[in-house]
């Protein structure tokens, strides 16, 4: 798999929104302080979890996000670990992930799930989900 010459800045599997990038380069330059970034943050989780409210139904993860400041702690995989645990054997657990997050999309990899499908314009015109899937083993 080739790099991008850039790094993606995400939330969960989403491109962070101009609002949270202008929120960011505030608190860097002292104009909000960390409350203010908090809410910025929180704003940009709510708007991805109410997009993707009730677009797909079933063993489907529609969200996972963690907080920048805790990223590469293994929380994201202990999050999906609990998910998978819950999940009936012998089912599929179904993820998506945007086209052009390589970072969700490697993750995603690493923890067994295998591309399956494209979802164009599923989450918004003109940009393309990847559908991902994993199967769910019985337990030992």
């Amino acid at each position: 798999m080739h790099k991008p010459p850039f790094r993606a800045d995400h939330v969960g599997s989403f491109l962070r929104p101009a609002a949270l990038i202008e929120a960011r380069a505030a608190y860097r330059a002292g104009a909000i302080d960390a409350a203010g970034l908090r809410a910025a943050e929180d704003a940009a989780i709510r708007d991805v979890v109410a997009m993707q409210e009730g677009v797909l139904l079933g063993n489907f993860v529609s969200l996972l996000a963690v907080r920048a400041e805790a990223a590469r702690q293994g929380i994201g995989r202990a999050l999906m670990a609990a998910v998978e645990a819950r999940t009936p054997p012998r089912r599929w657990l179904y993820v998506s992930a945007d086209a052009g997050n390589a970072g969700a999309l490697g993750f995603y990899r690493k923890l067994g799930f295998k591309r399956v499908g494209r979802l164009p314009d599923l989450v918004r015109q003109g940009h393309v989900e990847l559908l991902l899937r994993k199967a769910v083993p019985r337990p030992a």
